[in-house]
């Protein structure tokens, strides 16, 4: 499966929640969680001052794909990420050069209702239907004032966090089956890619693959479970974790926190382990001959160091760091220099020999210093509605 010399085929591959310290090959205390992941790192250019653009999806893909940060662009049309579609697009500017442009995901935030299924040849949306039935009559009661206000008011009476909708659903079925699972696992996500691949046309392509494994809910593959952790335990501390994240609550038995990071690391060795097969293949099949490889993490997670679990809408660098993986030629090394995610398109580019867009952030391997910066709003249904930036944040890192 070779391609012309002059055009690398492109491998974006991001990880959700995965935080930077967790990762093996950046904090020698982890190294055992991430095993494929460190012997990669290794062969790689790595960065070890890698930060989000936000800290959560919403805010941090932007970045990623378009290579601008969350409010480079004022306005929003009702159907994308505010402005996105007035954003250069990755995925358009490769398919514009011949690329064979390939997406495989299951998170709802990053879902064709948010446009970013634009420039990609096959977009493989594969969530919960029922997740995707649930965001899309969400959004459209974003677009009637009159009855997104109705919402957002019961929203605020009955539920701690109104814009966690979708995931408020999943802590209601975790009551019932705590098997259930919101997302595609790595597994899944590999199989889809594979097949897109094999059926793909004799041309270079560009291969984006988002995993969910590492969000919560941690549901990782049961021969990770540390300690021989029951189903009865699981679901006990499954509810546990939700209860922190819904309800504020401000402390917790350490024990009971390491229970839930440990099942956090087994959903990091479950990533790392699916990589490993993945890599596999697609070197056993020729897929990954002249080849850049991009492997990173769209935010981090907090387990309590600031007061809360999850990944809410807080500038702290539990969340923002991130880990970020380049294996380009022969290139190989640390590099500590700050480096933000919404560098990765221009390096992408520049690699595969197309020119950037002037208002991208510059790439990874420039010797330019751009301001490394996170941005958030706490209000999020204030930008939704009508782009108020009142409760606009900003970190300078």
């Amino acid at each position: 499966m070779l391609t012309s010399p002059e055009k690398q085929n492109i491998l974006l591959i991001t990880i959700d929640s995965l935080r930077a310290d967790f990762c093996g090959w950046l904090n020698p205390k982890t190294k055992d969680l991430t095993p494929f992941l460190n012997e990669l790192a290794s062969q790689s250019v790595y960065f070890t001052k890698a930060y989000a653009p936000g800290p959560n999806t919403a805010f941090s893909f932007p970045g990623i794909l378009t290579g601008t940060y969350p409010f480079s662009f004022v306005g929003w049309d009702g159907n994308d990420f505010p402005a996105l579609n007035q954003r250069p697009n990755l995925a358009e500017m490769l398919s514009q050069k011949g690329y064979h442009t390939i997406a495989v995901h299951s998170n709802p935030y990053l879902s064709h209702h948010y446009g970013y299924d634009k420039g990609f040849i096959e977009f493989n949306d594969i969530g919960e239907i029922s997740s995707v039935k649930m965001e899309t009559t969400f959004r459209m009661l974003n677009r009637k004032n009159i009855l997104y206000r109705t919402l957002k008011s019961y929203l605020k009476k009955y539920l701690p966090a109104p814009y966690n909708l979708l995931i408020y659903f999943t802590v209601v079925v975790l009551r019932q089956n705590t098997k259930y699972c919101p997302y595609k696992k790595a597994k899944d996500i590999n199989e889809r890619a594979i097949q897109s691949l094999q059926k793909k046309p004799e041309k270079p392509y560009f291969l984006w693959l988002h995993y969910m494994d590492t969000h919560h809910p941690f549901l990782p593959t049961k021969r990770f479970y540390s300690k021989d952790m029951s189903p009865k335990e699981m679901e006990f501390y499954l509810k546990l974790f939700y209860k922190l994240l819904y309800r504020n609550v401000k402390s917790v038995k350490k024990e009971d926190l390491e229970r839930i990071k440990d099942l956090y690391r087994d959903a990091v060795k479950t990533v790392d382990e699916s990589l490993r097969d993945l890599f596999s293949f697609l070197n056993e099949k020729g897929f990954l001959r002249n080849t850049v490889i991009l492997i990173c993490a769209d935010h981090g997670e907090e387990f309590m160091e600031k007061g809360n679990t999850g990944h809410k809408e807080k500038l702290i660098p539990e969340i923002l760091r991130v880990p970020l993986i380049l294996k380009a030629s022969d290139r190989r090394g640390e590099i500590d220099k700050k480096v933000s995610l919404t560098q990765i398109p221009a390096t992408l580019l520049e690699l595969a020999g197309i020119k950037t867009f002037p208002i991208m952030e510059p790439s990874l391997l420039s010797e330019s210093k751009p301001e490394i910066k996170s941005e958030l709003v706490t209000d999020y249904d204030s930008v939704l509605i009508n782009f108020n930036l009142n409760t606009y944040q900003k970190i300078i890192h």
